[in-house]
């Protein structure tokens, strides 16, 4: 039912410039992902809102609303996960390292400082109390402060290898705003 107006937003979105990787329905009713292709923080969250403001617009036009809520029934919640990698000063990857998986100790660290902070930053990824109905045992989000590799239950899930390697930062909701997220993000990268 909604080919028409999902066909609209990945024409248009293209048009304006964002780079969509993949677009498809998810597992609750009228529950779409969509995929945007890696980029610097700041351009990112600048693409996502944009994204979240033009999507609401284009279906309007079409006589429909679309929501961010991350939770508001007993489906399924919607998410804005951040795939997130650094990279030294000459563009390598810095999480590719010498450990026996193939992960560096700056990798390790960062995931260290994103576990240490995520109680007190929760609030920027989980902004609304229907944000933090999403975050429940059995809901496929984060319930605890934990890392794992593809583990699609923890708040921080280690994926890739090489210079693919990056830490999925599964904990914020739909509704998050991108700014403030990715500024918590980077803020436990130092911590």
């Amino acid at each position: 039912r909604i080919d028409g107006l999902t066909r609209r937003i990945r024409r248009e979105m293209q048009q304006a410039g964002l780079v969509l990787e993949s677009a498809r329905g998810e597992c609750a009713p009228g529950q779409y992902e969509i995929v945007f292709r890696y980029d610097d923080a700041l351009t990112t969250a600048d693409a996502t809102a944009f994204y979240k403001t033009g999507v609401k617009q284009i279906a309007a036009q079409e006589g429909m609303a679309v929501t961010f809520m991350p939770k508001y029934d007993d489906q399924e919640g919607s998410s804005c996960h951040f795939h997130v990698s650094l990279r030294h000063d000459d563009g390598r990857p810095a999480f590719e390292g010498d450990h026996p998986d193939g992960t560096s100790m700056l990798l390790h660290r960062a995931l260290a400082g994103q576990l240490a902070c995520l109680p007190e930053l929760t609030l920027l990824f989980a902004p609304t109390v229907n944000a933090f109905k999403r975050l429940r045992p059995g809901a496929f989000a984060p319930i605890h402060a934990t890392w794992g590799a593809d583990n699609r239950l923890a708040a921080l899930r280690v994926v890739g290898t090489g210079d693919s390697l990056r830490i999925e930062h599964r904990a914020p909701g739909a509704d998050a705003d991108p700014y403030l997220a990715l500024a918590g993000i980077l803020l436990g990268f130092r911590h």
